[in-house]
């Protein structure tokens, strides 16, 4: 029986999620061993910059022997999809020149934030995607606050979620607070401000990081 021709990453890459459908089960073990071959190489280049490789990679490197066909068939379909659409999450000289274009964006749109290495940029990177995934369409209203939020928390060392958890719990007492007035018909203690920037006052983080701001000179 002749073996299955060996199809190469750069071929997958111009593939249909159909055409990779097709593909027998021979042929579609070989796409692996292709995807998973190129996967390892980035990963080790990721690596050797210091930089985490993309769990979209890391997933591409796993033995055949743990994945079902299923399973092998969509990860050669994602790996395709991916190399050819979305090039940043698999390359790391796109990675990185995205990341570059981000830092230059932000760092104009707002110079008071610290992005000045890798662990800076990832750690707001991480925050300003939680913060758009919690708050989807209102965060353009809130993230101005937001933001001195953030450079509170990386003053006392504190990570920047989970302050914004703790807002969120403020926040839900204050409108608890509020409903309970409203209900026993009191004026007293209804209508008050759920904002960041009263939180940031309320909890004491401002004077907090104000303190430690004034003892680093700063």
């Amino acid at each position: 029986m002749p073996r299955a021709r060996q199809i190469k990453m750069s071929e997958l890459m111009h593939m249909t999620a159909a055409e990779i459908g097709r593909l027998s089960e021979s042929e579609l073990r070989g796409a692996y061993q292709s995807v998973k071959r190129t996967a390892l190489s980035r990963v080790a280049t990721f690596e050797k910059h210091g930089a985490e490789p993309p769990r979209m990679l890391t997933n591409l490197t796993k033995p055949a022997g743990e994945l079902s066909l299923t399973e092998m068939r969509q990860a050669v379909r994602n790996a395709a999809y991916r190399y050819r659409e979305s090039p940043h999450t698999v390359s790391y000289k796109d990675w990185s020149e995205k990341r570059e274009t981000f830092r230059k964006k932000m760092e104009e749109a707002l110079p008071d934030v610290d992005l000045s290495d890798q662990e800076k940029l990832d750690r707001f990177g991480r925050f300003m995607g939680d913060m758009q995934a919690r708050y989807k369409s209102m965060w353009s209203v809130i993230s101005e606050f937001v933001v001195d939020l953030y450079n509170d928390a990386v003053e006392i060392g504190e990570d920047p979620r989970q302050l914004m958890d703790n807002y969120d719990a403020w926040a839900d007492e204050i409108k608890k607070a509020d409903q309970r007035a409203r209900d026993a018909g009191l004026k007293r203690g209804r209508g008050c401000s759920t904002s960041v920037k009263r939180f940031r006052t309320a909890s004491g983080l401002k004077a907090e990081a104000e303190r430690s701001r004034k003892r680093r000179g700063g």
